[in-house]
């Protein structure tokens, strides 16, 4: 790679990074972006599918997780069969904030890079609660973590932390489950349909400037309590989906760390909007497909789809029929 690839490699992780702060833990949302699949073996069924009905028209869903152990094994016959006869993939909702015009490169760079500091340098020690550093201390000495990061802003050492955590529980994140579902629909020749909507990089650097220190601070308690107390939960939720438990599926929480740190953050209206219409355009996607197309096959995360003021709900409110598996 040229340098000047490197340097637009590393300026886009960068801005996607800092502009994500307060719409997830900045390394999480990095992580999704990544290319490595997982391996899919014929050892566990999977899921089934939830599904959604207009007529004869359907809209199959298949449920994934956002952290799953890294050895884990799921049958892909049932997905496989989904998308061959699938006239269209949809994929998942979200929010595009990468700067796409080079020219913006160099002063978004410098300026997420800024932001991604303390004011006036401080130490995390005297930014956070003593009590909440010294558990922060004991979490960074249990999984090796960098001491480098003393510097830098509560929310992204807590997302540093979050993935050294991950990576040392031998789990990942399942964004790499997503490109294995991408890969199958591009293998089978089928329409891939992006969801995302777009917003200024630059917009949600103002946005995350504004972001309070208690917001931090509350977002950063939110994250070591999840290190502290879901990684076992993680692996358990993880095995039920791969063997198609739904009933032990339908008993677990999902904590939603990157919720509730919006939720700590949420006086932002320019966030709130954006973080509906990123909800709207799948629905609304999903409404067009259903329409327009026999059969079409889709991915959201299982918690949202259990979530009883989730997507399916919003579907069934529209008039729309829904099979729980």
């Amino acid at each position: 790679m040229n340098a000047s690839r490197r340097w637009t490699a590393v300026a886009r992780r960068s801005l996607h990074c800092v502009a994500a702060l307060i719409l997830s833990i900045c390394v999480i949302a990095a992580s999704a972006d990544s290319p490595e699949e997982l391996t899919v073996t014929g050892r566990y069924p999977g899921p089934p599918l939830w599904k959604v009905s207009a007529g004869t028209h359907e809209l199959l869903i298949f449920g994934t997780l956002p952290v799953i152990p890294k050895d884990i094994t799921w049958g892909s016959v049932l997905v496989e069969r989904a998308i061959a006869r699938a006239d269209e993939v949809l994929l998942p909702p979200g929010v595009d904030a990468a700067a796409h015009n080079p020219f913006r490169y160099v002063g978004l760079f410098f300026r997420a890079r800024k932001l991604t500091r303390n004011e006036d340098g401080a130490p995390l020690k005297d930014v956070l609660p003593a009590d909440l550093y010294a558990r922060y201390a004991t979490i960074r000495e249990r999984y090796d973590g960098p001491r480098s990061l003393e510097q830098e802003r509560p929310v992204v050492v807590a997302g540093r932390l979050y993935a050294r955590a991950i990576d040392a529980s031998k789990l990942t994140f399942g964004g790499k489950l997503q490109s294995s579902i991408q890969r199958l629909a591009k293998d089978a020749h089928v329409k891939r349909t992006d969801t995302e909507i777009r917003a200024d990089p630059g917009d949600l650097l103002d946005a995350a400037q504004t972001l309070s220190r208690q917001a931090e601070i509350d977002c950063f308690a939110t994250v070591l309590a999840s290190i502290e107390n879901d990684l076992p939960g993680i692996a358990e939720r993880a095995r039920a989906w791969a063997v198609g438990d739904i009933d032990a599926l339908r008993r677990f929480d999902y904590p939603d760390i990157e919720g509730q740190c919006l939720s700590f953050a949420g006086t932002s209206e320019g966030l709130s909007d954006t973080l509906r219409r990123a909800q709207s355009a799948w629905l609304d996607a999903a409404q067009r497909a259903l329409a327009e197309n026999g059969t079409t096959f889709a991915t959201l995360g299982v918690g949202d789809l259990l979530r009883p003021d989730g997507p399916l709900a919003r579907l069934r409110e529209l008039g729309y029929e829904v099979h729980e598996p």
